[in-house]
């Protein structure tokens, strides 16, 4: 027997069972492979070991090329966080979004207290105070500047403030009108409390009209002051810059009481008539500048605290809130300039 033969055989053997640890290892599809080699070494016996090293290394490579390598997740956060569409769902408005400041416009009688809003964003999520808010469904107040904060993923935040506001009360089925100046909705104000007393006249007392709407318990709107000028920077009379609407029905801040319907000249039927319910429903003197001469012709009075522009002139005609008849707009008598008297302010 060649010893130095069968020693060298063993080695040989050796590496095969090494290659074939290596293939059990990390190969699949075995049988197959085992088939090759088998075939191969039936037909090349003079050179077994070394075709079947190569086989088995090839297959080796082949293996390993198919091991698919998975990159971990990737753990980055965003930082975004923009309402992106604000609208309210009823009465359906779409809101103007301008940086982080929007603003929605709805019908002058819109109850502001329980709407709806449909939004978009590209944050995490969107919240008031502590309470979550699900577009769509959310209900809030707005009567007054809402603030919505948008949360991004990373915890950074973006604060937006939100103002709907209600117009025109034309397309609706009611104006409103209230007292300001004195009770209610509260606290009794001379003329030289009134915007108009620093000369800007009776615009200025629109602007304290509206204003002052919220304040009263009403919608944020558009306001006008029920009084007339015989001149100054802004005429307001029955043709001119008037403030109520041709037969146009009006109610009291509640939204409820009924003070009347207008006729067809854009004034109540005082004169002969009666309204339905008085504009205040409890004593109140009240500014008008106004002469009822007929249900339909409502005319400027001369004394109106030099066209709502000095405390300190003489007087203006004056009007009862606590009437129904023509005394709820002119009361025959005056009111001096800087007594604590009310305004009508009318819903536009």
């Amino acid at each position: 027997m060649d010893l130095h033969k069968n020693v060298w055989n063993m080695n040989e053997m050796k590496q095969v069972f090494l290659i074939l640890t290596l293939v059990f290892t990390n190969c699949t599809g075995w049988p197959a492979l085992q088939h090759t080699v088998q075939s191969e070494l039936m037909m090349n016996k003079k050179d077994n070991l070394n075709i079947l090293s190569t086989l088995l290394l090839q297959r080796k490579e082949t293996a390993s090329s198919s091991i698919t390598t998975t990159s971990p997740a990737s753990t980055t956060t965003s930082s975004t966080k923009d309402i992106t569409s604000f609208s309210i769902v009823s009465p359906a408005a779409t809101g103007v979004i301008s940086g982080t400041n929007i603003t929605v416009t709805v019908a002058g009688n819109t109850n502001l207290t329980s709407l709806v809003a449909n939004f978009t964003h590209t944050g995490s999520s969107v919240k008031i105070g502590n309470t979550v808010q699900i577009s769509g469904s959310t209900s809030n107040n707005f009567k007054y500047t809402v603030n919505y904060t948008v949360y991004a993923q990373d915890g950074t935040s973006k604060a937006y403030t939100v103002n709907v506001i209600a117009t025109s009360c034309t397309a609706a089925s009611f104006c409103y009108v209230y007292s300001f100046g004195s009770s209610p909705p509260g606290g009794g104000a001379n003329f030289g409390s009134f915007a108009g007393a620093a000369g800007d006249g009776i615009s200025g007392i629109d602007s304290d009209c509206t204003a002052n709407a919220v304040g009263a318990g009403l919608p944020a709107s558009n306001y006008r002051a029920l009084l007339m000028t015989t001149g100054g920077t802004t005429i307001r009379n029955q043709n001119t810059n008037w403030v109520l609407k041709p037969n146009k029905e009006y109610r009291r801040q509640n939204g409820t009481t009924v003070i009347g319907i207008t006729n067809s000249s854009s004034v109540f039927s005082i004169f002969s008539g009666n309204l339905t319910n008085s504009f205040v429903g409890a004593f109140t003197n009240v500014y008008s500048g106004i002469t009822v001469t007929s249900d339909t012709v409502w005319t400027p009075n001369a004394n109106n605290c030099s066209n709502w522009t000095s405390a300190a002139a003489a007087a203006a005609q004056g009007a009862n809130g606590n009437f129904t008849n023509v005394l709820s707009i002119d009361s025959g008598t005056s009111q001096t300039c800087n007594t604590g008297v009310a305004v009508y302010c009318v819903e536009q």
